[in-house]
């Protein structure tokens, strides 16, 4: 099925211009048909076929002394290995700096709250050295924005974006909330945020539920975040 023969030699600058092209592209360049546009799958009765694995164990098991093993993820606006979806700006802006998500009652028991710093014990980071190292000193607000994984330019009051497409920050969301927004429909009506692609409509509606919860307290709905992010 994942037959890109015909891509064998293409060249890096004939990469970064290429076309998205379907599968499969075999190496004699005769198009094949497209992959199960026919509701059937390479098998001889046409069905799918599930095959069960083995579940490996951690690298490092977590144990009292480190209870949480951490685990890389994927960013909501980026795809895959971010070769490309990478290199524009607000599709970073949705997440501008790292951050660690953890389950709301594993947070309490290490005592952290939403927007904290957060510490633990990584692998050694030399590649980070020796990446650093290949260009230009950094001056001193690179490197305190290094050291603490924010921006080292004023963050805007909108917050952090919640809605690539139309750049809506979470701010926004929250003071439309408060304001008398109570489904993701009246949000985008007028906001515009998840009225496009639609992948942040389930974090609008938990921005939605905080700032309403934070409205019944009495609290600011501006601090309210749908995840424990540190």
């Amino acid at each position: 099925m994942l037959d890109i023969g015909a891509l064998a030699a293409l060249s890096d600058a004939d990469y970064d211009t290429a076309a998205p092209q379907c599968r499969p592209l075999p190496r004699d360049g005769r198009p094949g048909a497209r992959l199960f546009a026919d509701g059937r799958f390479p098998t001889p009765d046409g069905r799918v076929r599930f095959v069960a694995v083995r579940q490996e164990g951690l690298a490092a098991a977590a144990d009292q002394a480190r209870p949480i093993t951490l685990n890389t993820g994927r960013l909501r606006d980026q795809w895959h290995t971010m070769t490309r979806t990478g290199r524009v700006p607000r599709l970073m802006s949705n997440a501008p700096g790292p951050v660690l998500e953890i389950a709301p009652e594993d947070a309490a028991r290490g005592g952290l709250a939403d927007g904290d710093l957060a510490h633990g014990h990584l692998p050694p980071r030399d590649w980070l050295v020796s990446l650093l190292g290949s260009r230009l000193p950094l001056d001193g607000a690179e490197r305190r924005a290094l050291l603490s994984g924010r921006s080292p330019a004023p963050r805007p009051e909108i917050g952090r974006i919640v809605c690539a497409c139309f750049a809506v920050g979470i701010h926004q969301i929250a003071a439309a909330a408060t304001a008398g927004c109570r489904t993701v429909e009246q949000v985008g009506a007028q906001l515009r945020a998840g009225t496009n692609c639609g992948s942040c409509r389930s974090e609008i509606g938990k921005i939605i539920a905080g700032a309403q919860t934070a409205g019944a307290r009495g609290n600011d709905s501006r601090s309210m975040a749908p995840p424990v992010s540190l």
